[in-house]
């Protein structure tokens, strides 16, 4: 016969603390692409035969902030410097001999040994005398301008991602030449979950840098075989939510 034997139950040991409140560092995973802060064209704003291009304008060359990139032949726009200056000397010739002619019919009003049509032709010689300066002078720096941007420099410190352009090429106005960005900063867009915004301060209604501390960023990718760590924050949030995902991207920098 089988005998019924009592089991004898094993009660688990436990370890109580006292629960105490405190902060808890949460911590958010995201990824996203790198990308520039600031990216533009290169595109002169004069036309021209090109004379001269840095060694630096190729694809993946470093450049300084206002370093030139390249030159345009600048005969013609010196020539029309030149002829700017003249008509500035010209005008302003006219200009004075009018004012004096004008001061001088004026002395004779008072005397009145004139007509007061003389008086009113010296007026109006006065007015379009100066009014011609104005002009010439505004066409000068027009061609001060003109001048200068025959030699393209650098907007911002950075690199180039691709041109297209050599010496000989003729270039036109607005025509872009090469594309560059900016080195100073990289920005990252990083999709958050509805549910991962409770645990970040995030600068959405309120201007970057006002009341609270930004959101810290570690930021690890893996490049030639090594693993690298940079350091950013969250500076903005973009001003939607995506209509697929339903996720917010945030924008570390």
């Amino acid at each position: 016969k089988v005998e019924s034997v009592p089991t004898e139950k094993s009660l688990p040991l436990v370890r109580t603390i006292q629960a105490q409140p405190e902060d808890v560092l949460w911590t958010v995973r995201s990824q996203g692409t790198v990308a520039p802060r600031t990216e533009s064209d290169l595109i002169p704003e004069v036309s021209g035969r090109v004379v001269w291009v840095s060694p630096k304008l190729v694809s993946g060359g470093f450049f300084n902030y206002d370093e030139p990139l390249l030159r345009i032949d600048d005969r013609d726009y010196a020539a029309a410097l030149a002829r700017a200056e003249a008509d500035v000397a010209r005008a302003n010739s006219e200009a004075q001999h009018a004012a004096s002619e004008l001061k001088r019919q004026q002395g004779l009003a008072r005397s009145k040994a004139n007509s007061r049509s003389q008086l009113s032709d010296a007026l109006r010689a006065d007015r379009v005398a100066q009014a011609s300066l104005k002009a010439a002078e505004s066409q000068l720096g027009v061609a001060q301008r003109d001048l200068s941007r025959t030699e393209v420099r650098a907007p911002f410190e950075g690199r180039v991602r691709q041109e297209d352009i050599d010496v000989g090429q003729f270039v036109s106005r607005g025509t872009p030449v090469a594309t560059l960005y900016a080195t100073d900063f990289a920005e990252i867009r990083l999709p958050l979950a509805d549910r991962q915004l409770a645990y970040l301060d995030l600068p959405s209604l309120y201007t970057a840098g006002e009341g609270i501390d930004l959101p810290e960023v570690r930021l690890r990718a893996r490049f030639a075989g090594e693993d690298h760590t940079w350091r950013g924050r969250i500076v903005r949030t973009e001003g939607e939510i995506d209509d697929e995902s339903r996720m917010v991207n945030v924008v570390a920098r």
